[in-house]
C-alpha cells in the first residue's frame, strides 16, 4: 500500500461523502413541495441498499442505472475499486469531477426552493 492509494482511497472516500450528501438532499428539496414525502425517502434507502453489495454482482444495465442515470453506485464502490485496481480511468475522472457538479447543482436548487419555501403556518 502506497501512499499514493491512501491519499487516492481518501479523495474517493471523500467524492462518495458529497455524492450522499447530495442524494439525501434530493428527497428533502422535494419535501418543500409535496406535502406527503416518506415515500420518496424509502425509495431513496431502497436505493441506497443496492450498495450493500459490490456493484459487479449486477448485470450492465443495472451497473449504468446505477452510475448514471441515479448514481448510487459510484459512492461506495469507486474507493474500493481504486484500491484493488479496478477502476478505470474514466471511473476516476467521473468520481472526482460529478459529485462537485451535483453539489454545485444541489446548492443552486437549494437556494431556489428556500426562495420558496413557506412554513405551516403561512
Amino acid at each position: 500500500m502506497t501512499p499514493g492509494n491512501i491519499a487516492g482511497y481518501l479523495f474517493l472516500f471523500l467524492m462518495g461523502c458529497v455524492w450522499l450528501y447530495v442524494l439525501q438532499m434530493i428527497p428533502v428539496l422535494l419535501s418543500f413541495a409535496l406535502m406527503k414525502t416518506e415515500g420518496i425517502f424509502q425509495a431513496f434507502y431502497g436505493l441506497h441498499d443496492l450498495n450493500k453489495v459490490p456493484m459487479d454482482i449486477y448485470g450492465k444495465g443495472i451497473q449504468r442505472l446505477g452510475t448514471f442515470l441515479i448514481p448510487i453506485f459510484p459512492m461506495v464502490n469507486y474507493p474500493g475499486r481504486f484500491l484493488t485496481g479496478y477502476l478505470k480511468g474514466w471511473q476516476m475522472v467521473y468520481g472526482m469531477l460529478m459529485p462537485l457538479a451535483l453539489f454545485g447543482g444541489i446548492r443552486i436548487l437549494w437556494k431556489l426552493a428556500l426562495r420558496k419555501y413557506t412554513s405551516a403556518n403561512g
